[in-house]
């Protein structure tokens, strides 16, 4: 107890509940939740000296109350269920059949509901048949703006959330022919102004009332149209964000542009406009958004379109005349597809126009390369989270002397050996390699003022078939280790350790992707003290001469960082092929080593950790080379399980105990001079 050992598992299993009950007791009593808490009268919850007043109570409580007391329970539950069986009933009848629904906004009427959202349950009610125009998937899409710019025009108390959008008060002139334009079968009003401006419009079919709702079939709003005039591309507009929005916008609200639609890109030959700066008169802010030229009409031949068939990922239709451009009333998404057809090309506000080839056209929404990308990081995570839930091997707190496994301190060099330095190349298949390494890494370090004795190369021929290892014999190596059979990096770098004889041994890629030269900085670490020299490809020193593949990037930085989370803590770049060690500390961690694959750095890395070496990180310049044998991906479940086993045997003490010694290296020929 002295030492204070023994109260640590306490307080670090006490503390933490004491803080989760504390913070608990706390948002419970500010959001008016804890049982034992009194209100007022003036709605303030007290709890002995604690005061939360009605002002600063949290509004999260009232709000999840309200929104997620259900529906059954509410007064306007039956008005809501009225018009949900309506629609359903609509969507049923062959005269009126399936499609989308934009109802008119008002926050009281539809919020009576439970919220303002309630409608847009109706495709969950009428099994995916009546599309609500706002709702969860919508929002998603940057056809939002335009879907409120709509809903403006057709709402007597509109929600206008989105700021900056040039919104017009009730306006059927212009909602109507959005609502064509944007392929909506059915409208539904309640207000006075609304109804009576719908009962006007020629466009507009009452065909059903549900308790206050009139609901209207509109006329032409087919999914997929034709086009009088062939779309105009902009080439110079950003798709991003409001750069894309503002110019689509003022383009939505001028009748007289909607003829031809505005592309993000398409075929050489469709006309181009350029952006224009809205008027700046004397240095005054700009008074509209930016927005496109006008322009050209070109005339398209008339096409006919039938059977269209639209399902929860695709639509299909066909045509009578290919090669004439048509107008798919769909948001715009990087994951559609088209099959029979070029395109899709991104048109305002935001849907699709695509070129059929054939007389079946089918366009698919499927995943990408982000997405699969996700879906293995997901995969990651959750092997992560596995092996986080095996017994930690990490230490936080500093063990005592007694628990400490078997280390040498300083590792110093044993006196009298010679070479004075060695080089491991692990090769595999590397005939066409390994004759020129062994030459430029003599070069590099044969007259290197820290040497004090000679120089030894050795290769490790890790089971090639190519004749890698007379290749090295022939270029000068000192030391050839042959390998019976493939077994990975991590066996050749052990192989080479235990049977170099250097006082400093450096390992290093026979591909040279990183340039012999800078084994003299690997030495120099040494010489000042460091047991282990580590390479870093992510110093702020480092220098890339030629990059990675983009994929071999982003795979190498999620296994740096899968590593750093269940493993390893203090190593920016574990997978560095760029280290050196003195023979103690080679000795000490190889002679404990067994991981043969590409996980062996950090299996090293980790019992540097465990040994309490010293270790210096020194930048490298890198050279990817197009010869590289490592397929992480390929790897991927070996190097998922040899990290596991990497955690098992430290939670077990396998590396606590005694080092094998050199005599046991792999199997193999002896090494030869």
């Amino acid at each position: 107890m002295a030492s204070g050992h023994g109260v640590l598992p306490w307080v670090r299993t006490v503390v933490p509940v004491v803080a989760l009950a504390a913070a608990a007791g706390l948002l419970s009593l500010q959001f008016g939740n804890w049982p034992a808490a009194r209100r007022h009268a003036d709605g303030a919850h007290r709890l002995g000296p604690f005061t939360v007043s009605a002002e600063d109570r949290n509004f999260v409580h009232g709000w999840a109350d309200w929104n997620f007391r259900g529906y059954e329970g509410r007064p306007a539950y039956p008005e809501y269920h009225e018009f949900v069986t309506e629609m359903s009933d609509i969507g049923k009848t062959p005269a009126y059949g399936c499609g989308r629904l934009l109802w008119e906004y008002d926050r009281d009427i539809v919020g009576a509901y439970g919220t303002p959202m309630a409608p847009m349950l109706l495709p969950h009610w009428t099994d995916g048949c009546i599309a609500s125009m706002e709702g969860l998937y919508f929002e998603s899409s940057p056809t939002v703006p335009f879907h409120f710019l709509m809903q403006s025009e057709l709402s007597a108390s509109p929600s206008r959330p989105m700021r900056g959008l040039p919104y017009n008060a009730l306006n059927f002139d212009l909602g109507v022919p959005h609502l064509q334009m944007s392929g909506v079968r059915y409208y539904a009003a309640f207000s006075t102004a609304a109804t009576a401006a719908a009962q006007n419009s020629p466009d507009l079919q009452h065909i059903a009332t549900a308790g206050p709702w009139s609901i209207y079939l509109v006329a032409d709003s087919d999914l997929v149209s034709p086009l009088p005039f062939e779309p105009a591309v902009a080439d110079d507009v950003s798709q991003a964000g409001r750069a894309w929005t503002d110019p689509a916008a003022i383009w939505w609200n001028d009748p007289a542009a909607w003829a031809v639609p505005i592309a993000a890109d398409g075929p050489e030959h469709w006309s181009r406009v350029s952006l224009l700066a809205p008027p700046n008169p004397d240095g005054a802010p700009p008074a509209s958004l930016t927005r496109f030229s006008a322009a050209p009409r070109r005339a398209l031949p008339p096409v006919q379109i039938s059977n269209p068939e639209v399902e929860r990922d695709r639509l299909s239709f066909s045509v009578d005349r290919p090669g004439i451009p048509v107008l798919v009333k769909v948001s715009y998404f990087p994951n559609w597809s088209v099959h029979g057809a070029e395109g899709p090309y991104r048109v305002t506000p935001n849907w699709m126009v695509v070129i059929p080839t054939d007389e079946r056209v089918e366009l698919s929404y499927g995943a990408t390369a982000v997405e699969y990308l996700a879906w293995l990081t997901t995969l990651l995570g959750a092997a992560a989270l596995a092996l986080v839930a095996v017994r930690p091997p990490v230490r936080f707190f500093r063990r005592s002397e007694a628990e400490s496994p078997p280390r040498a301190g300083r590792l110093q060099p044993p006196t009298g050996i010679e070479p004075a330095v060695s080089v491991v190349l692990p090769a595999y298949q590397a005939a066409h390699l390994v004759g020129a390494a062994v030459t430029e890494v003599s070069a590099a370090l044969g007259g290197h003022v820290a040497l004090d004795g000679p120089l030894e190369i050795v290769v490790v021929d890790d089971g090639s078939t190519d004749g890698t290892a007379e290749a090295a014999r022939r270029a000068g190596a000192d030391v050839v280790v042959s390998l019976e059979a493939n077994r990975g990096k991590g066996a050749a770098v052990r192989a080479g350790m235990l049977a170099a004889s250097g006082r400093l041994r450096l390992f290093t890629d026979v591909d040279l992707a990183y340039p012999p030269g800078q084994l003299a900085s690997l030495i120099d670490a040494l010489r000042d003290g460091a047991d282990v020299a580590l390479g870093n490809r992510r110093h702020a020193e480092a220098r890339t001469i030629s990059p990675a593949r983009p994929a071999r990037v982003f795979a190498s930085r999620m296994f740096n960082a899968f590593t750093r989370l269940v493993l390893l803590r203090r190593y920016r770049d574990t997978q560095c092929g760029f280290k050196g060690f003195t023979a103690g500390a080679a000795e000490e961690i190889f002679g404990r080593a067994v991981i043969d694959g590409f996980a062996f750095d950090v299996e090293v890395l980790y019992l540097v950790e465990h040994l309490e070496l010293t270790t210096a990180e020194v930048p490298v310049t890198v050279d990817h080379s197009a010869d590289t044998t490592v397929r992480l991906v390929a790897q991927l479940p070996r190097v998922v399980a040899d990290i596991g086993r990497i955690r098992h045997r430290a939670a077990a003490g396998a590396y606590d105990a005694p080092r094998v010694p050199p005599s046991g290296m792999p199997a193999g020929p002896a090494p030869q001079a």
